[in-house]
């Protein structure tokens, strides 16, 4: 009798401690969801106010061009003219580059030793 009582509250403890291990899990998961979702809305928004602060700062080189030059398009072909050759650039050399990064921040955040 003492045998079948010890057989089933061995058995409590193991579902018990599955539940546990698997609500752990959920909760690990989830603190590495939420940090993955805030690097990625700092990272998007550096990016995005980047963008502006570049396309302005294009708009703005071109004019002095414009003015050096005496031309009203010659400034806006140049600097169209680099960010060209930037876009070719970062097209054939850069998808090692993101790849690399991407990869290591994620490896950092799933594999935080000191949480």
């Amino acid at each position: 009798m003492n045998s079948i009582h010890e057989k089933s509250s061995l058995k409590d403890k193991v579902e018990d401690y599955i539940e546990l291990r698997k609500d752990l899990f959920i909760l690990n998961s989830s603190k590495k969801a939420s940090k993955i979702l805030a690097n990625l809305a700092v990272r998007l928004s550096f990016v995005i106010f980047g963008i502006l602060a570049l396309m302005f700062s294009a708009v703005g080189v071109s004019g002095i061009l414009n003015d050096y030059f005496q031309n009203s398009y010659a400034g806006y072909f140049i600097v169209s003219g680099f960010f060209l050759i930037l876009s070719i650039l970062i097209f054939l050399k850069g998808k090692n580059l993101f790849l690399n990064y991407i990869g290591e921040t994620l490896l950092n955040i799933f594999y935080d030793e000191y949480d």
